[in-house]
């Protein structure tokens, strides 16, 4: 009993650092996310102090720091130049730590708990958070006295008047969207390497579908990630050389047969629900569409491709920005009308900018590559995804890296084992 109620907490712990929530009681400034950050750095100095992990710093954080920091000088000297006082990337390096910290904190935990830490473990607590994260944002959907009790305690996100979607605890919209993605394509490599056990191949395949299915009412950036973890799970599957192993086998087995499970209970709650034919209308609405017209929109795609026109039509902007990232006339809507990752970063700190930013994920992935090289496909393909979010958003993924990064604290991380 100890020990479960050792893994509930280390669980609640990780909520709070991956999904940072905004309680109604206290300032909104203050969130989950800060509490865990001010505990993870008393942890550290307790850890250093009492020579329990001599190896909790690494030359590998200093690199990181220094490239973040180069990052935020670069948005600072951007909005100096410019005489902008919109400062949102450049104070990244304090967020780079905020979130660096507050991991630990979760790490701490997970350790204390399980009496263990690896590459597989971290990545079971990343997907169940997303399915449980999934799973808790469609019960504040349907029942109403649910929502009612957590909007008492918590600052949840408001329901957009033009769509019904799902709106989750702690995280909403395309930050919710980029987590989901990614924990599609960890679920697939934690597959990969689970292939011949069924009982974890299932629990993964069903993880990730519901992680697909109702991440993508919450966010269809999700549909991203699935893309991304089916192209993981055939290269490791290695089809393009007429190659195919039993594991592999296995996988394709157990998916097919939760799909022929899954498909009528779907198209049962389509038909018979209103609110699920509506949260499946603005998921699904480019398969929707695809299926009904043969061509591939949606409502947000058709906007966001209007956006790919909007490019700085200056070479200072191009090289340094204007310093801005919102609209400086009205905060809530986007600088020059646009909202692709690329041209936001662009026009807010220049090519120099998006290109030390995209030298800090190269560095991370390079890192994990060669830290843990019997999963470097997996920081390959998390890498690829940040590249791809930028395509619609600005949103990073860092948090991802640093729920990783603490396991280079241990001098043997264990092999990817599931216990």
């Amino acid at each position: 009993m100890g020990r479960i109620l050792k893994i509930i907490v280390a669980f609640v712990v990780s909520w709070m650092f991956f999904f940072p929530i905004t309680f109604t009681f206290l300032p909104q400034s203050i969130n989950s996310k800060i509490m865990m950050a001010v505990i993870g750095l008393m942890i550290m100095v307790y850890d250093l102090l009492s020579g329990k992990n001599k190896n909790v710093t690494d030359r590998s954080f200093l690199i990181i720091l220094v490239i973040s920091s180069l990052f935020s000088l670069i948005c600072y000297a951007s909005t100096t130049l410019n005489n902008t006082s919109e400062y949102t990337y450049s104070t990244y390096v304090v967020s780079m730590l905020v979130w660096s910290s507050a991991a630990y904190t979760s790490f701490r935990f997970i350790k204390k708990a399980h009496g263990y830490s690896s590459i597989g473990l971290i990545s079971n607590y990343i997907i169940a958070l997303c399915v449980a994260q999934c799973i808790i944002a469609m019960l504040v959907d349907v029942f109403p006295s649910i929502n009612h009790f957590i909007r008492q305690y918590i600052v949840l996100a408001e329901q957009l008047s033009y769509e019904h979607r799902l709106i989750g605890v702690g995280i909403s919209f395309d930050p919710a969207g980029i987590r989901f993605s990614a924990a599609l394509i960890i679920c697939a490599a934690m597959m990969i390497d689970n292939a011949l056990n069924n009982k974890y191949i299932i629990a993964y395949l069903i993880s990730f579908f519901i992680i697909f299915i109702i991440g993508n009412m919450l966010s269809r950036t999700t549909t991203v990630g699935a893309l991304i973890a089916i192209a993981l799970f055939v290269y490791k599957s290695k089809f393009w050389k007429g190659y195919s192993s039993k594991g592999i086998a296995n996988i394709l087995r157990n998916s097919a047969v939760i799909i022929i499970l899954l498909v009528p209970i779907v198209i049962m709650l389509y038909n018979n629900s209103l609110s699920f034919r509506e949260l499946c209308d603005f998921g699904f609405e480019g398969f929707i569409n695809y299926v009904q017209t043969g061509k591939w929109k949606t409502h947000s795609s058709d906007i966001l491709q209007g956006m790919w026109s909007v490019w700085p039509d200056n070479i200072k902007t191009w090289i340094i920005g204007d310093g801005y990232f919102s609209n400086p006339d009205n905060p809530r809507l986007y600088y020059m009308g646009t909202d692709v990752g690329y041209a936001r970063l662009i026009f807010y700190c220049g090519i120099i900018g998006l290109t030390m930013f995209g030298c800090l994920f190269i560095y991370l992935s390079t890192f994990f590559r060669k830290r843990f090289p019997e999963y470097s496909y997996l920081f390959v393909f998390l890498l690829i995804l940040q590249f791809a979010i930028w395509i619609k958003v600005s949103t990073d993924i860092f948090l991802i890296f640093a729920f990783y990064y603490p396991l280079i604290f241990q001098k043997n991380s264990e092999r990817c084992l599931v216990n």
